[in-house]
């Protein structure tokens, strides 16, 4: 029996926006979705990519469905755990003379994390890209998140969060310097909808 589909397209033979697999490290099943690359202030940059992605081991709703999470960087101040948009995720064990939390277990430098003030961090990426992160208080639980991204060029995107469920925070829209909306997320009781 042949599928049916309401187009017809070659292009849908090919799903490199999808990547899914079972981990040979684990045995476990994962899937990661890759959204299209989000151009900023008319192309002057931060370029952002944006991936969700699902893991049996998530048995939380961050606001994107059971076990979905996107990947942006969340630094978590009880736990000391940080979590980059590139999936990398370390435990900050110390300061150094700069300033700057130090992760024995991050072996390449890669990027430097640095703590602003009581509610503000700096993550400052080898590629001159930084991220600014803030505290978001839900209940108990305090979370800093993504707020704004720069550019090496000094161009520079802001992420909106909203609280969700009372215990967490999701990403709710990103604009740039502009004003320009380059993505919003809309959730309903049965649905997330991303409008880019």
């Amino acid at each position: 029996m042949a599928a049916s589909t309401s187009v017809h397209s070659n292009a849908l033979n090919f799903m490199s926006c999808l990547k899914s697999g079972v981990d040979p490290r684990t045995g476990l099943y994962n899937i990661s979705i890759s959204m299209p690359d989000l151009q900023s202030n008319d192309l002057r940059g931060p370029g952002f990519r944006l991936d969700m992605s699902y893991s049996q081991l998530n048995t939380l709703d961050s606001g994107y469905g059971l076990g979905w999470n996107l990947q942006l960087s969340q630094y978590d101040p009880a736990t000391q755990i940080l979590s980059l948009s590139t999936g990398e995720t370390f435990r900050v064990d110390g300061t150094s003379s700069t300033g700057q939390l130090t992760m024995t277990e991050k072996k390449l430098d890669t990027f430097h994390f640095y703590k602003l003030d009581q509610e503000s961090y700096r993550v400052v990426h080898k590629s001159g890209l930084v991220e600014i992160l803030r505290l978001h208080s839900s209940g108990n639980k305090k979370m800093a998140w993504a707020v704004k991204i720069i550019a090496p060029s000094g161009h520079s995107i802001a992420l909106k969060h909203t609280a969700f469920n009372s215990s967490t925070y999701r990403l709710d829209s990103i604009t740039d310097d502009l004003g320009q909306t380059l993505l919003e997320i809309a959730r309903s009781s049965t649905s997330v909808e991303l409008n880019l």
